[in-house]
């Protein structure tokens, strides 16, 4: 895959089959805290609370993925991850949308994330996309020497930016 413009990605429901295509990336992209197939499967397993996304090139290539928890009225990003090839292309903003539509449409009304206080592009990504900072979760990755911060979108007063 080349660093060329590409049409927006399909997006589809993570199934079990896209676990092991992920899990390619996974430990590079995300190191300590990287999720192993049976936390993904976990999380596949729970179809009341969690929805998680694949994005796919023409080709049917992986190209990211992305999942939420929902508790009542918020809405809980949990991963999103772009294969290396594929990043600042569209494809984290086309899954973000996707999961906060579906979120909107299940009645929340915020969504909230962890992020790596060290991670510049993740940052600049969410503040683009409309969230603020709530607060800072010391040693929350990295085995307790990262900080998180922790970020909320009102999904009442606006939409992630398009």
């Amino acid at each position: 895959m080349t660093a060329t413009p590409m049409r927006p990605p399909q997006l589809v429901a993570m199934t079990p089959a896209h676990i092991e295509q992920l899990m390619e990336f996974e430990r590079e992209m995300f190191g300590a805290d990287a999720w192993t197939p049976e936390s993904y499967q976990a999380e596949l397993d729970d179809t009341e609370l969690r929805h998680y996304l694949v994005a796919l090139a023409p080709d049917g290539a992986l190209l990211g993925w992305a999942g939420t928890m929902l508790m009542y009225e918020t809405a809980q990003l949990l991963t999103i991850g772009v294969v290396p090839a594929a990043q600042r292309q569209g494809v984290a903003r086309a899954l973000l949308h996707a999961l906060l539509e579906h979120a909107r449409d299940r009645g929340a009304t915020e969504c909230i994330l962890e992020v790596r206080e060290d991670n510049v592009a993740a940052r600049a990504f969410y503040d683009g996309q409309g969230f603020t900072r709530l607060r800072v979760r010391r040693g929350y990755y990295d085995n307790g020497r990262t900080n998180a911060l922790e970020l909320r979108l009102d999904l009442l007063r606006k939409r992630a930016a398009r």
